[in-house]
């Protein structure tokens, strides 16, 4: 695999997930205003998708998510299995690894939901999220999984929050200007995405422990429990503002961001 092709997986991928995270983030902002009400079952990746393809011109920009989903995970089975990040083969390493991977199949399986909407195939109704849970729970030990579940993704918000705070993102960016207001964009944009994978990751928890898949209904719980406060408006406004961050910090990471993988020694790139 040649090393610019790679460069083009990487760099599509996270044009991609900033146009998702974009997406759920307005969608999230205008969901406050009466005119614009979406249910919060609409607030996530799938929701996301499916506004995209209402668009004037859905066509277009379908193939190109498609193809930027299909380049992302195909970018983070490079991560994961080649290692072109160096994280190594010990423990921390291997987790970092094994998180990339899980990352590779998600968006994969976005990219294929993507498809069958571009097709017309999806009914775009329930929650994923709990369906997915329900099978698991019908295995052996299916509880028990879930709920691991739900751990490994709070564990993620919380690498997140700490990679924002001590700015690991850098060991894989060089901003050439700016680096102020960068710094800003993805120390939100990390920050706020953590904390909606953390709920996310709660309720997950709280799922197993009732043995109730539909107490978990993904990202779009993130908002309904948000909402359930005092301010919650104001802070489904801040969290939506958060993701339209990491939107952009998904755009610096397409521009800044080392994929050229020809130096790493576990790719052989010709």
């Amino acid at each position: 695999m040649k090393s610019e092709m790679v460069t083009f997986f990487g760099k599509a991928g996270y044009l991609a997930r900033a146009s998702l995270y974009f997406t759920i983030g307005l969608l999230a902002s205008l969901s406050l205003f009466t005119v614009w009400k979406t249910s919060e079952q609409s607030l996530d990746s799938k929701g996301a998708i499916a506004t995209i393809a209402e668009t004037s011109y859905a066509a277009p920009l379908m193939i190109l998510l498609i193809v930027g989903l299909i380049s992302y995970s195909i970018w983070r089975a490079i991560q994961g299995l080649l290692d072109a990040d160096n994280h190594g083969t010990d423990v921390k390493g291997l987790m970092a690894r094994g998180a990339l991977l899980i990352s590779s199949i998600t968006h994969g399986a976005l990219a294929y939901y993507a498809y069958k909407v571009f097709q017309g195939q999806s009914n775009q109704s329930g929650s994923g999220t709990s369906e997915n849970i329900n099978t698991l729970m019908s295995m052996p030990f299916g509880r028990w999984i879930v709920a691991l579940t739900g751990v490994i993704v709070i564990g993620f918000g919380i690498t997140q929050i700490i990679k924002a705070y001590k700015e690991k993102y850098k060991k894989y960016m060089t901003f050439k200007r700016h680096e102020k207001i960068l710094n800003l964009i993805a120390k939100v944009g990390l920050s706020a995405r953590a904390v909606v994978f953390m709920i996310a990751g709660g309720y997950v928890v709280y799922a197993a422990y009732t043995a109730n898949p539909n107490e978990s209904q993904g990202m779009s719980q993130a908002w309904i429990f948000l909402q359930s406060f005092s301010f919650g408006s104001l802070m489904v406004f801040a969290m939506a503002i958060g993701l339209i961050f990491f939107a952009l910090y998904s755009v610096t990471e397409a521009i800044y961001r080392n994929v050229d993988v020809s130096q790493n020694k576990g790719l052989a790139l010709s």
